[in-house]
C-alpha cells in the first residue's frame, strides 16, 4: 500500500471508528474488535491483541484477540513484571520489538506459545491511556511481509490506541450513568411510602446536618414554611434517621381537620 493510499485509508478508518464510538457505548468489545481489525489492515500484520490491567495491576488479561489461535488467548493472563506488554504498560511508552526472542521481557511470549502454538517474532505495543492513567495495551505481531515494524506502523497504532481509549472512556461513563440511573429507579420504585431525597446545594447540606441533630433527640419538632416547600420531606427524613424509623410514619392533613379534632389527633 503506497503512502497516498495509506493516508486516505487511514483517514477513512478514523472517521468510521469515530462514528461508531459516538453511536455505540454499550458493546465496547465490539468497538475494540473493529479498531484492532482496522489496525491489522493498515499495518498489514498477522495478529492483534488488546490486554487490560487485572488483579490489582499485577497482570494483563487478553480481552480481544485476532489472528492465529486468538480464541485460545481469551482471558489468558500475562504478568506485568515479566512481559513486553507489561513493560509498555508500566512505562506508558510505546515499544517496537523486532526481535522478541532475545528481548529481556520475552518470557511471556514463550508462555503464549506453549498455550496457543503461536510465537510472535516481532511486536509493536502501544499503551492504552485514559487521561493520564494507563488501563491496558494494544499489541500487533508479525508483519505479513516479514519486515520489521517501523515508526510509520507505530504512528498508525498510536492513532488506533487513542480511539480505543476514547471508546473505553465513553463505555465507562455509559456504564456509570446506567448504574446510577438503575439505583435511582430502584429507590423510587422500591414500594416505599417515602419520597426520594436528593440534594447537593450548600443550604440543603446544612439542613441535612440539622436533620441529623434533631433526629437523634426525642424532642417534638415544628416545621414551618409555605405550601410546597417540602415540609413533609423534612419530616420523613427526621423520622427515617431517628430510632423510631422502624415504627409507622403517620401523615395527617391538618388543613382538613377542625381545630378540636386536630388537637385530639396530635396531642390525644
Amino acid at each position: 500500500m503506497d503512502s497516498s493510499n495509506l493516508s486516505v485509508d487511514r483517514l477513512k478508518t478514523l472517521v468510521e471508528i469515530n462514528s461508531l464510538i459516538n453511536s455505540s457505548y454499550a458493546d465496547v468489545n465490539m468497538l475494540f474488535t473493529h479498531i484492532l481489525k482496522s489496525a491489522m489492515r493498515l499495518v498489514q500484520c498477522e495478529a492483534s491483541f488488546l490486554m487490560m490491567a487485572m488483579h490489582g495491576e499485577k497482570s494483563l488479561r487478553f480481552v480481544v484477540c485476532l489472528g492465529p489461535q486468538g480464541i485460545d488467548r481469551m482471558d489468558f493472563l500475562v504478568p506485568i513484571d515479566d512481559s513486553i506488554g507489561g513493560s509498555a504498560y508500566k512505562s506508558g511508552q510505546s515499544l517496537i520489538v523486532n526481535d522478541v526472542e532475545n528481548n529481556p521481557y520475552s518470557r511471556y511470549s514463550r508462555l503464549v506459545r506453549d498455550k496457543t502454538g503461536f510465537l510472535p517474532k516481532k511486536l509493536i505495543v502501544v499503551p492504552l491511556r485514559v487521561d493520564t492513567v494507563c488501563v491496558g495495551v494494544i499489541e500487533l505481531s508479525n508483519k505479513v511481509s516479514g519486515k520489521d515494524f517501523d515508526t510509520d506502523d507505530l504512528a498508525i497504532l498510536e492513532l488506533m490506541g487513542s480511539q480505543a481509549a476514547l471508546a473505553y472512556m465513553n463505555a465507562e461513563s455509559f456504564r456509570k450513568a446506567n448504574r446510577e440511573i438503575s439505583l435511582l429507579q430502584d429507590t423510587i420504585t422500591s414500594g416505599s411510602d417515602y419520597h426520594t431525597f436528593i440534594s447537593e446545594s450548600r443550604v440543603m447540606s446544612d439542613l441535612g446536618r440539622m436533620i441529623d441533630q434533631v433526629a437523634a433527640t426525642s424532642s417534638s419538632v415544628l416545621i414551618l414554611g409555605e405550601s410546597g416547600v417540602g415540609k413533609e420531606l423534612l419530616a420523613e427524613q427526621i423520622h427515617l434517621k431517628s430510632d423510631r424509623a422502624h415504627k409507622p410514619f403517620v401523615r395527617v392533613n391538618c388543613a382538613a381537620l377542625s381545630s378540636q379534632l386536630l388537637e385530639s389527633e396530635l396531642f390525644g
